[in-house]
């Protein structure tokens, strides 16, 4: 039985990027279809983040950025075993990060020991798909997509939770005949620890995303989604709003 542990106060992690494992999916919104049985898939995203993690003092108007910079390459790896289930790991290479001055962190957070290095790795993730309705000519479809992450990464370096993370999810699509299809997936992140540095915290999390995928002329598309988080835990006057992130 997994139970949450007491708080982390030494970090965050400001890699929140999580691109969807492949094909039939969109960024980060996963679609109902597992890859193809048998078919190998595997790549690099690449995402950038400027201030994606920042400490505000609101009495002083005073900001600091554990990390101001950071570029990840997201190495992904997979199999399509059936029609049906699809498995995939990917791991967050960081090959650049900066941030505020070490002393201008622990002026925020005295907890905080060391300033991040330029570069380093995140938690390793591990992607399954059960495809349940197969909607490959069209209608509606419906998968159970669970993930899980490793604390392969470091929280001290603002590039990893400090905790083994299990997130299952239901995805729901409706796909149309043309090939263009809309999706919503609902899960929930458990944490078996949570996060904190100054007012900020981070714990188990219920979250969202809704997103599509528009066919255009000549094997052209447009994608877009929307996705988000909310924490159970709710807002306390020790943290305030800053508690519960979106």
């Amino acid at each position: 039985v997994l139970a949450p542990g007491a708080a982390k106060a030494d970090g965050i992690n400001a890699q929140t990027f999580r691109p969807a494992l492949g094909p039939e999916n969109l960024i980060t919104v996963e679609g109902s279809r597992a890859a193809r049985d048998l078919r190998p898939f595997g790549g690099l995203v690449l995402d950038f983040g400027y201030h994606p993690l920042r400490l505000v003092n609101q009495a002083h108007s005073v900001t600091r950025y554990p990390t101001e910079q950071l570029l990840t390459g997201h190495a992904i790896l997979g199999m399509g075993v059936t029609r049906w289930f699809s498995a995939g790991v990917a791991l967050p290479v960081v090959f650049y990060q900066s941030s505020s001055s070490l002393a201008a962190l622990q002026a925020f957070d005295p907890s905080i020991k060391s300033a991040p290095s330029v570069a380093g790795i995140g938690d390793l993730r591990l992607a399954l798909k059960f495809t349940i309705l197969d909607n490959q000519h069209g209608g509606v479809g419906l998968a159970v997509a669970p993930q899980a992450s490793f604390p392969t990464g470091a929280g001290d370096q603002f590039r990893g939770d400090d905790a083994y993370n299990i997130e299952p999810r239901v995805a729901v699509d409706y796909k149309f005949k043309q090939g263009s299809f809309v999706a919503l997936n609902v899960s929930f992140d458990y944490r078996t620890s949570a996060q904190e540095a100054y007012n900020v915290r981070v714990d188990s999390q219920v979250r969202y995303g809704l997103g599509g995928l528009f066919q255009l002329p000549k094997g052209l598309a447009i994608v877009g989604e929307v996705a988000g988080a909310a924490s159970i835990s709710g807002v306390s006057a020790e943290y305030g709003t800053r508690y519960a992130p979106l």
